[in-house]
């Protein structure tokens, strides 16, 4: 408990920022020269434990799960005394009919404690930068990441707190960045924010980008991905400084996605509040929603520790590569990691063509150091799991040991089997804007060397 003194300077130094109409805490991000402040923010006065933003991008097939769950969301008992919610929600004008049809975009301060209805009771509130406000049809385009950008200044700016959030909702397919072929892969079903009237996407650099350009002195305390493949090592690498926390899944989600009225009020009820807290207790709804799906998992992450582990992948990686010396092992390798018809390695995909391939980082090192007798790879094996063990806080599966991250292997042709290329996106050197663990993980992506990763080694590498 703070004492009343420092209670009282906090009151009155918000108050006089507010007045002001500055930030609090943070830099100031600069658009066109001109800082990004609006001149109507009236920032609130009182301490909240969180501000949370949860990034709506329903502008596509997932309308109708967006408002099932901003009705969660007010059947909680959350107070938003305590723990503020902002939900900037797009909606598409062909997949649901509910709540007067709108089609345009909102941004909501949700107000919780609704005991029955389907009608949203939350309230609209004004945002002149992006021209939102009550009785304004404004349609944005969610997969601008400036979007975003702005959107979080305004959180930061209005309502300040100890701590804030971001939680990203929709579609989402992990790795997939800018500056790709855009026929390697499906447009709906790439990056994140989808935007189906817009047809495009946010990639993960810009999504990123985004969140660190607002926290740019102090990481943001909590991501969530309410979306596929979100917990993968290529997305929890490419936050590691922009934010301290995160929690996602490896594979695929139901459309319904997270249970919010469960997820928050399981946050009502913990005795704290802290970061690591928010992931627990995203895992314990998704836990009590998905117990008797098939191969549903989710795990949080300490982003200050995934260095470590993804400096251990990379290792792991090196060791197998160099353990590939014949056609034969390749092919061993590539039947015991995906082909082979008794393969134990978990793979994750959202179709038979076209689509990204991820398998599961703790089955990769397993089947490897299973199929091979070589004190190398089992060193390598064991300093991964340990090390994945402490990155990785809390997590469930639903048919299996644990909950871990997925990484990206290689992208399905039209014919359903693996591509002889992978996308550019994902080669070393053959894009700007290249992710961070693409540009780290020299072990395991191509484009190194012929002789030096993993994939390198897997496909392209003559014997």
């Amino acid at each position: 408990m703070k004492k009343y003194i420092f209670c009282t300077f906090v009151f009155l130094f918000v108050f006089i920022l507010g007045s002001c109409n500055t930030y609090t805490g943070f830099n100031v991000s600069v658009f066109n020269g001109e800082k990004d402040i609006d001149a109507s923010y009236s920032v609130y006065s009182g301490e909240r434990q969180w501000s949370i933003l949860i990034y709506m991008a329903a502008d596509n097939n997932l309308e109708a799960s967006a408002i099932e769950d901003l009705n969660e969301m007010e059947f909680s008992n959350l107070d938003t005394d305590e723990v503020n919610i902002l939900a900037l929600v797009d909606r598409n004008n062909g997949y649901d009919s509910s709540n007067g049809n709108w089609s345009e975009t909102r941004l909501y301060k949700i107000k919780t404690g609704k005991k029955s209805g389907t009608e949203i009771q939350s309230e609209e509130i004004e945002f002149s930068r992006l021209g939102l406000g009550p009785g304004k049809n404004v349609e944005l385009d969610l997969s601008d990441g400036l979007i975003l950008q702005h959107t979080l200044d305004f959180m930061i700016s209005k309502y300040p707190a100890n701590h804030y959030g971001l939680i990203i909702w929709g579609h989402g397919t992990g790795w997939r960045n800018d500056d790709v072929n855009e026929n390697d892969f499906p447009s709906t079903y790439k990056g994140f924010a989808f935007d189906e009237n817009s047809g495009t996407y946010m990639s993960l650099y810009q999504l990123n980008k985004a969140v660190e350009n607002v926290f740019s002195e102090k990481a943001i305390d909590f991501i969530g991905f309410d979306t596929c493949f979100g917990g993968c090592l290529e997305v929890m690498y490419e936050f590691k400084d922009s934010a301290l926390y995160a929690v996602g899944s490896e594979g695929l989600l139901l459309s319904s996605g997270w249970n919010y009225e469960i997820f928050f009020n399981r946050i009502s009820l913990a005795s704290s509040k802290s970061a690591e807290t928010l992931c627990k207790c995203a895992i314990e709804q998704f836990s009590q929603v998905y117990g008797s799906s098939a191969r549903a998992s989710i795990c949080a992450v300490d982003l200050s520790k995934v260095e470590n582990l993804v400096c251990s992948f990379d290792e792991f990686s090196k060791v197998l590569s160099e353990k590939i010396t014949s056609a034969a092992l390749k092919d061993k390798v590539l039947g015991f990691l995906y082909s082979d018809k008794d393969c134990h390695t978990e793979k994750y995909t959202y179709g038979k063509s076209g689509f990204d391939v991820y398998l599961d980082t703790v089955s990769i090192v397993n089947e490897s150091n299973r199929n091979f007798n070589d004190s190398r790879i089992e060193t390598a094996c064991k300093n991964f799991l340990e090390t994945e063990q402490n990155c990785i806080f809390a997590d469930w599966a639903s048919d299996r040991d644990k909950g871990s991250l997925s990484v990206f292997f290689q992208t399905l042709s039209t014919d359903g089997l693996l591509a002889a290329r992978h996308p550019d996106g994902y080669i070393y050197g053959n894009t700007i804007n290249q992710l961070k663990f693409i540009k780290k993980c020299t072990g395991y992506v191509p484009g190194y060397s012929e002789d030096a990763g993993l994939l390198e080694k897997l496909f392209y590498y003559s014997f």
